[in-house]
């Protein structure tokens, strides 16, 4: 089982443990080797086979606050980022601790936000910037902060990799970078300042398009400007796609698009819904209020 040297003796099957440790608030999902990773308000947590195992720093991590998480089946790896700047590679028998963006002088938050696995790298979005990770030295490589409008730092929340091209939501609107120019360099940096996407959440491939998530409409890239895809029935938290189906996640359901209509598949059996994993016909959700949430052919089962 994943990370069974750092949890021997921790393994909890569902609904029948004590722990002083806090389920509620689910943050963040990952998945792989068929385990969920649920990042909570004061730790994270994974669940395979109706056991339960909490990883914490008596177990070699380097915080509770975990901002960003995503597993790579290859190199088999966990990584975790959190609101300090701090990044953890998590192994089957070690972790790697890379504080390299905690320890950026700046009086300002570090946070680490999303990460795009692309070949041997991960880019890493910031709130001071972009980093990049070489999975092979376990090293932050690259650094690029100034490249927002005129050269202005940039906090980054979401990235996506398009066509060999780095695109980026920003506090400055969308950018975007062909990856084989000089990233340093703002003046390579596209700059979209589209005044009709508020709020954008993600940046996703539907079928052949770059689509942004906004806060009522979906946007697809039309050369240079994004246009108006459809209206949302109501405003999304989270989109993943798998087997070329896409789901979206609100506060309180989930939906399917289908023929190019977004449609309810589950709704009302959650309170706060911040992320989502599908498997099949399985359905993970990370509430805000009632932790890891799992539906199976309509049973729900709160972790």
């Amino acid at each position: 089982m994943f990370l069974q040297s750092f949890l021997k003796g921790q393994q909890m099957v569902i609904g029948s443990w004590e722990s002083h440790f806090s389920y509620a608030e689910g943050r963040l999902l990952a998945t792989g080797n068929g385990t969920i990773f649920c990042a909570a308000a004061h730790g994270l947590f994974t669940v395979k086979n109706d056991v339960l195992e909490v990883i914490d720093k008596n177990k070699g991590l380097s915080g509770v606050s975990v901002s960003a998480l995503i597993f790579l089946e290859e190199p088999q790896v966990l990584l975790i980022g959190y609101q300090d700047g701090i990044i953890d590679l998590v192994y089957t028998d070690h972790v790697v601790s890379i504080q390299t963006v905690s320890n950026i002088e700046m009086i300002t938050s570090k946070s680490i936000n999303d990460f795009v696995h692309h070949g041997n790298h991960i880019y890493i979005a910031t709130d001071i910037g972009i980093a990049l990770l070489d999975l092979r030295t376990e090293e932050i490589s690259d650094f690029y902060s100034e490249i927002g409008p005129n050269g202005s730092v940039v906090s980054v929340q979401d990235l996506f990799v398009y066509n060999d091209s780095l695109f980026a939501i920003s506090n400055e609107g969308i950018l975007a970078s062909h990856l084989n120019t000089n990233l340093f360099d703002f003046n390579n940096w596209e700059f979209y300042q589209e005044k009709s996407i508020h709020n954008p959440v993600r940046i996703f491939k539907l079928s052949n398009d770059l689509v942004v998530l906004g806060e009522d409409y979906l946007f697809k890239k039309s050369n240079d400007t994004w246009d108006t895809l459809l209206v949302l029935p109501e405003a999304m938290n989270q989109v993943t796609s798998i087997n070329q189906n896409t789901y979206f996640l609100s506060d309180q359901a989930v939906y399917k698009m289908t023929e190019g209509v977004i449609v309810p598949l589950i709704k009302d059996r959650f309170k706060s819904g911040h992320d989502l994993v599908v498997s099949g016909e399985v359905f993970w959700i990370a509430d805000g209020d009632l932790g890891l949430i799992n539906i199976t052919k309509g049973i729900d089962q709160q972790v």
